[in-house]
Order: C-alpha cells, then structure tokens, then sequence
C-alpha cells in the first residue's frame, strides 16, 4: 500500500533485481501487514483475554501478559480499552455473542420440537469441539467466581443477558415437547439446563481423532436428552 508521508528512497538505478531496490520492497511488504494487524488489534486483544483469563485466572494476568501475547507495546493497550477491568467485560461479552451467533441465532422456531432441540444440541456440541481451547477458556471465563469480580451492576446485567439467550431458547423447546403431558414431574428449567450443561462439558471426555466424530458425539447427546424427556 502506498504512503504518500513516506519520501521515497533515493537510488541511481530502478531496475528490478538490483540490490539498491530491495529497502523500497521491503518497505512496501511491511506497511500493508502492520495497517492490517492495527485495524483487527481489539479483536486480537479480546481473544488474548478470553484464553488468558480463562487459563490462568483474572488476577494472574497482567496487561504486559496480555499486550506480550498479541505483539503490543503496553502504553498501545490504552488506545483500545480503558482498563483491565473494561477488557474482561468486553471479552466475556464477546464470547458470548461468538456463541450466540454460531448455536442460537440459527434457531428455527417453526421447527417441531424435537427436531429443534436436536438441531440446537448438534450446534452446541459441534461449536465446543470446533473451538476446544476457545471454548474452555470461555466457560471458565463466565464462572460465578469471574463474574463476581465485575463491579459495573450493568455490566453483570449485560452479560447475563447474553447467557441467558441459550437457556431460554432451550428452556421453551422443552416446554413445547413437554406440553400436554398428564404428568409434571419434569421441570423444563431444571431439565435445559442439565441439557446444556452436559454439551458444555463435551471437552471434558471428547478426544479428536478417536473412535467418536464430533458429529456421532452430537447425536449421542441428542439420544440422552430425548430419553431424560421420555421422547422418541
């Protein structure tokens, strides 16, 4: 990309090859990835976040660790948020809008019940073993201990909204599979949450490239949750 603010180097000869043209090459290759590195930085801190604060814990994390592992200079992480405490709000919200978008926002409300609880499983399951690391570190994040650490009465607010989207979806379509029934001993609540707690910890036992694919993974889950509702 060329900069107009950057004077050309001066050289007797233009011609391809020779060794006085390789600065203006090089000039020319490195400009383009630093405006590109500039622009995705936030998405680059935010997912530094998300994996440090999950692996390591908040208060083991500095904003040097955090700066280190995406190649920023520390004064530079003020130009993207104001405080560490502004970081891990931001990065829990945005893991939580990655997960929405992938698992609850494809929802097909007019599917049959069944059907769409099977969708959603699949979604969930194949969502936590295409982003293993990614997803660990997530949930983690998003523990009560974390969340306690969040001072901004909003902010939890925020976040809880954003966790509570997935439960809801879930706790309706069991509803629906459930309505009718003489008997009330299931508890939709009670019985999407054990359903979402038991894709969430998938990567606890899963292991790429064993005997299970993701998808075999994905339908086994949607069998045991449709014999803990007693359907088909």
């Amino acid at each position: 990309m060329k900069n107009s603010n950057v004077k050309p180097l001066q050289t007797n000869s233009a011609k391809v090859g020779d060794a006085t043209a390789a600065p203006i090459a090089s000039a020319q290759r490195v400009r383009p990835k630093r405006t590109r590195r500039k622009s995705g930085m936030r998405e680059e801190l935010l997912k530094a976040a998300v994996e440090l604060f999950g692996s390591r814990g908040y208060e083991a994390v500095s904003l040097r660790d955090i700066t280190a592992e995406v190649g920023l200079k520390p004064p530079a992480f003020y130009n993207h948020f104001k405080s560490k405490d502004e970081l891990l709000v931001s990065a829990v919200l945005a893991a939580l809008d990655m997960f929405n978008s992938e698992v609850v926002d494809n929802d097909e409300a007019d599917m049959p019940p069944v059907e769409r609880m099977n969708a959603l499983i699949r979604r969930h399951v194949l969502y936590q073993i295409a982003n293993a690391a990614f997803a660990k570190a997530n949930d983690r994040l998003i523990d009560s201990a974390m969340l306690e650490r969040i001072g901004s009465p909003g902010a939890k607010q925020e976040i809880r909204s954003h966790m509570r989207r997935y439960l809801d979806v879930l706790t309706q379509i069991v509803r629906d599979i459930l309505a009718g029934r003489s008997d009330n001993a299931l508890e939709p609540r009670i019985c999407a949450l054990a359903i979402g707690t038991m894709c969430d910890n998938v990567l606890m036992w899963y292991r790429p490239g064993g005997s299970d694919s993701p998808e075999k993974v994905a339908r086994r889950m949607s069998e045991l949750a449709r014999n803990m509702l007693k359907v088909d």
